[in-house]
């Protein structure tokens, strides 16, 4: 089935069952009738472009990072950094079904360019693959060894990001 639509424009449509193997996708009131008003989903179409919840991410960056593109505290964002004896802690909140890969900047002072963005050396220090349903955090470990950063910031500072996509 295919649908032309604009943006903006919500579309109602409703699922009937092709095989009831012990299942009922129709929604029915406690005396076993159908309710109507339950038996329609609204599908909002986004504009991939937009930014349906105004909060600075477009719909489509949201999609991939799995965020959901209608609530605006549906956000990735490094919760914590703490410096430690080892280096230093990045932690951030996770969505299940998403890969986390630190990368890191030592050039982010001149305004009038953008940081070169690093990856850690070895993937495995830098990745993180969420499986758990209700999500939970991912602590990446900057510990200035050649598997990771490979060494402390010339500057003496050091910013770091993290990015989302969805786990193969």
């Amino acid at each position: 089935l295919t649908v032309a639509a604009a943006y903006g424009q919500t579309l109602f449509a409703s699922v009937t069952v092709v095989s009831t193997a012990g299942s009922s996708s129709t929604p029915a009131l406690s005396n076993g009738s159908i309710d109507p008003a339950l038996a329609h989903t609204p599908i909002k179409i986004l504009d991939p472009d937009g930014d349906e919840d105004s909060d600075g991410l477009k719909n489509s960056d949201e999609q991939r990072a799995g965020t959901n593109p209608l609530l605006d505290s549906s956000v990735h964002e490094i919760t914590q950094t703490m410096d430690t004896t080892n280096g230093v802690t990045v932690v951030a909140a996770t969505i299940d079904g998403q890969r986390y890969r630190i990368q890191f900047a030592d050039d982010f002072n001149d305004k009038a360019i953008a940081p070169t963005w690093t990856f850690f050396n070895q993937a495995a220090q830098g990745t993180y693959d969420e499986t758990s349903p209700s999500g939970g955090t991912v602590q990446f470990l900057d510990d200035f060894d050649v598997n990771t950063s490979g060494g402390e910031p010339l500057s003496g500072q050091r910013i770091y990001r993290i990015l989302t996509e969805p786990t193969p």
